[in-house]
């Protein structure tokens, strides 16, 4: 009996994995001199990605076209506060708990909980805040932090209405599976 339970799940498993891989699309994104950023981005969503002038944070911009709105910004750091090397753990850790500490200021938790994100190459942490006076066309909730794919530093926020912690994990499972692409030198 046992056994026919396992061969059921399995069976159940490999059925639902062409479904569960169709779910997302890959995309790759420059990133001006410094390769690219490949996400798994959920395929019911919008995204764009922002290029601004030579020097300047290229920024990914990911929604969806209908139902309840979401917004999340994916912005590659590209090293700059960190000085050209990738931060430890540490570090980075350091970071998030001082932009916790900004957003508390203006969230009902003053003192917002981190929590690790990892994935095969990425290392990070963030944080989840409720804001305590959204604009009225502002979202409620925001969750946010900092993390390293391979040795490109990246910064998101995800905001959300009531009702949308959906768009938050798939969000943060599209971060976990971060990989940067780095160009071949000549």
């Amino acid at each position: 009996m046992t056994r026919l339970l396992t061969a059921w799940a399995l069976f159940a498993l490999l059925a639902c994995a062409p479904a569960l891989a169709a779910d997302t699309t890959a995309h790759r994104y420059p990133l001006q001199g410094h390769g690219r950023l490949a996400l798994e981005v959920p395929a019911h969503w919008t995204n764009e990605l922002r290029q601004p002038g030579e020097g300047e944070r290229p920024s990914i911009v990911f929604t969806q076209p209908s139902g309840a709105r979401f917004r999340v910004l994916v912005t590659p750091m590209l090293q700059e506060i960190f000085k050209l090397e990738a931060p430890d753990a540490e570090t980075l850790h350091q970071h998030v708990e001082a932009l916790a500490t900004r957003a508390g200021e203006y969230a009902t938790d003053k003192h917002p909980k981190l929590h690790e994100l990892k994935g095969h190459s990425t290392e990070g942490y963030y944080f989840s805040v409720e804001q305590a006076n959204p604009k009225p066309e502002g979202f409620k909730h925001m969750t946010q932090g900092l993390m390293t794919v391979d040795k490109l530093v990246v910064q998101f926020t995800i905001l959300t209405d009531p009702g949308r912690g959906e768009a938050v994990k798939q969000a943060l499972a599209m971060l976990r599976g971060a990989r940067h692409l780095q160009s071949a030198k000549p």
